[in-house]
């Protein structure tokens, strides 16, 4: 009887209805997000692989993907030997092929990080079934970085200013033309793996920062940026950036009398660990300690430290002798680490950067082509009719100064001016620049899509003449706003594609 009632069709359909309501509950709203994103990361993927047609034999109709420039060799040749000889091999390698007859000994003078991950990525495919050669996966790891730098720069914009900001990053960091140069097809440099740490180290960072955390998941997202932070040192000489920038937002934090314990304890565990991992790596070993961007982490850190012992400090005298005595003291210990040689100011390509107007001192620099002082014209050249929407940005996150936007707007004017300075560097404003239009576009349109979706509650009398703003308005605006941006990708043959657009060489 029992059995009988187990094959019951009630119960067989009452079965089918619980797996039913097991499956994962969404909206049209979160599937067209799904399928937007989707789109942009399939774009971001697709135009970098322009150049392979150029690797496609016509007698054979086989593709040979080969790597671009000079750089990516060393860097290919490099990560054969990880995977050849295990990933502690190159520690003790010097490499005879690279210079003669001394050789050139790797560890003291390359960065790790990229080709570790490739060799790693490469050996991680290779056991799972996945049958491609070394050369043809250094010539893909570009493109993939690129579009993993979008799903990440998406995720960023989203903690900024919502969704749409996340998607509007990701699709103008998928086309932008600097960015696509150093991550398309067969550009295996260290630019590909940098600016994918960069994006995570600022999403981590600015998520370990958020008042309204538990402090255990702070501590968790601090140890999360401070690994990324010391990755993208051991990957790209242009770790100086994001260590500044870190040490620049938490300093205006203090200034705008923002501090809490919660930056104070991710700001020690990001550079206690980023730093940590930094100074193991042979090529920049402990000496990177002396230099004069950690120096300036070590200050504010302890300009940290001072905002909570006053926080402790009951009474207005102590508060100011504490401060007198505490400034004193870390002064003079600049000074004598600064007399005795510990602390080395900025030198070479890095100076020339903070201050372009010394570059012609230095005919070696000068004669680099990349390493040019940027133009307007080719700034403009280079982002289009974005500038504009870029200029919006700084001005909607001026308005709303929490401390994401803030940090959005010192990445922003502190990567414009070093993009500026030198023309190399306009790849390191292409997160900026991808997040702060999106800010801009977003809140031009936001007004008038308000407009579109909800009709005027409340009549608005007239002023000058002029009745209050229809929806054909509204329409017409946000058309506008479309046209401008598709000038930059709809023209006969926009930097967009003539950027990607060329053989590998």
């Amino acid at each position: 009887m029992n059995i009988k009632k187990g094959f019951a069709k009630e119960t067989i359909l009452n079965a089918f209805k619980s797996v039913g309501k097991i499956r994962p509950r969404t909206d049209h709203v979160s599937i067209l997000k799904l399928a937007a994103l989707t789109i942009i990361l399939l774009v971001a993927f697709a135009i970098r692989l322009f150049p392979m047609r150029w690797e496609i034999d016509p007698t054979t109709g086989k593709t040979n993907l080969l790597l671009s420039e000079f750089d990516p060799y060393f860097q290919y040749h490099f990560t054969k030997y990880v995977v050849d000889n295990g990933f502690l091999s190159w520690l003790w390698w010097n490499d005879t092929q690279r210079w003669y007859p001394n050789g050139f000994e790797v560890a003291k003078r390359a960065y790790p990080g990229l080709p570790l991950t490739a060799a790693f990525l490469y050996k991680l495919f290779s056991t799972l079934g996945v049958d491609i050669d070394l050369m043809s996966f250094c010539s893909l790891f570009p493109v993939i970085m690129g579009m993993l730098a979008c799903l990440a720069i998406y995720f960023l914009g989203k903690d900024i200013g919502g969704v749409p900001v996340g998607l509007f990053a990701a699709l103008f960091l998928a086309l932008h033309p600097s960015y696509i140069q150093r991550t398309s097809l067969g550009f295996f440099d260290d630019e590909t793996v940098g600016i994918l740490a960069l994006i995570v180290f600022a999403f981590l960072f600015l998520r370990a920062i958020e008042g309204d955390r538990p402090i255990n998941s702070t501590v968790k997202y601090a140890l999360a940026s401070g690994a990324f932070l010391g990755y993208f040192c051991a990957s790209w000489g242009a770790a100086f950036y994001p260590i500044g920038l870190t040490a620049l937002f938490a300093f205006v934090l203090l200034i705008a009398k923002r501090y809490t314990r919660r930056l104070l304890v991710t700001y020690s565990i990001t550079f206690g660990l980023g730093l940590f991992i930094a100074i193991n790596v042979p090529y920049l070993s402990p000496r990177y300690l002396t230099s004069m961007a950690v120096a300036a982490v070590a200050g504010v850190f302890s300009l940290l430290i001072l905002a909570e012992i006053l926080n402790a400090i009951q009474t207005q005298r102590w508060k100011t002798i504490t401060v007198i005595v505490f400034l004193a003291l870390v002064v003079g210990a600049f000074a004598v680490l600064w007399q005795m040689g510990h602390v080395q100011g900025l030198t070479g390509k890095f100076l020339s950067v903070v201050n372009p107007f010394i570059r012609a001192e230095s005919p070696l620099y000068e004669s680099v082509a990349e390493h040019r002082i940027s133009t307007w014209g080719t700034i403009y050249y280079d982002l289009g009719f974005g500038v504009i929407f870029f200029i919006a940005g700084l001005f909607f996150v001026c308005g709303n100064l929490n401390n994401k936007n803030l940090f959005a707007l010192i990445f922003g004017l502190t990567s414009l001016y070093f993009a500026c300075s030198m023309v190399r560097l306009l790849v390191l404003m292409a997160p900026a620049y991808s997040l702060l239009t999106g800010v801009g576009i977003n809140g031009l349109l936001k007004p008038f899509v308000t407009l579109i979706r909800e009709p005027p509650k409340i009549s608005v009398k007239k002023k000058f003449g002029l009745g209050h703003v229809g929806k054909e308005f509204s329409g017409a605006a946000i058309f506008l706003i479309f046209l401008i941006l598709m000038t930059n990708v709809a023209f006969p043959m926009p930097r967009v594609y003539r950027q990607i657009y060329t053989p590998t060489t």
